[in-house]
């Protein structure tokens, strides 16, 4: 395309980014097996159990008890620079209306994060995340271990509402290997 302020043509090299492989185990959810009583098919709860898998529709949903949290280590460092895709689906509860807010964090391998998710309440809906980790991340000050290289769902209240009770599935967490190049050129035609 031409950009006549800067009297240049820009030609993107690329038209989209480029993905590594999925570093999330069963984040569609399929496998059967009791995967969140001991890290088996990669989950692992803070405390619990107060996730759950529905084997029928495959998702996992929460009893909504305070501060509880399901999570995955990933199989390679989350380091300074890289940048990753994240994104999950939230769905309804199994019975009642969605309440409270669904805490998303990212750790890195200092075990410091970074909050992916929207402040607030959260809504049913897919959400998909571009993070670049870099130094601003805070270290992870709570007790329950410091989760390095990891993604965590969290249950949190909002504004007087019951802790998150909805459910969640289609989780990805993918590197961004690549993203579209923009070259700009000057052509002189005399």
């Amino acid at each position: 395309s031409y950009d006549d302020r800067n009297d240049e043509y820009n030609i993107t090299l690329a038209d989209r980014k480029t993905l590594g492989d999925e570093l999330i185990v069963n984040g569609n959810l399929e496998a059967e097996a009791p995967y969140l009583t001991g890290g088996l098919g990669g989950w692992f709860m803070s405390s619990g159990p107060h996730w759950f898998r529905d084997s029928v529709n495959k998702n996992l949903y929460s009893d909504a008890q305070p501060h509880s949290r399901v999570g995955q280590y990933l199989p390679s460092p989350v380091t300074v620079g890289k940048s990753y895709e994240i994104s999950w689906t939230v769905g309804k509860p199994v019975s009642g209306e969605l309440e409270g807010r669904l805490w998303v964090t990212l750790h890195d391998d200092n075990a410091n994060y970074k909050t992916i998710s929207a402040s607030g309440t959260t809504t049913v809906g897919t959400y998909t995340k571009i993070v670049t980790v870099d130094s601003s991340w805070v270290p992870w000050q709570w007790p329950v271990g410091d989760l390095p290289n990891s993604i965590n769902f969290h249950n949190k209240t909002h504004a007087g509402s019951g802790y998150f009770n909805g459910t969640i599935d289609n989780i990805s967490v993918r590197e961004i290997m690549s993203d579209p190049i923009t070259v700009s050129f000057k052509e002189d035609v005399r």
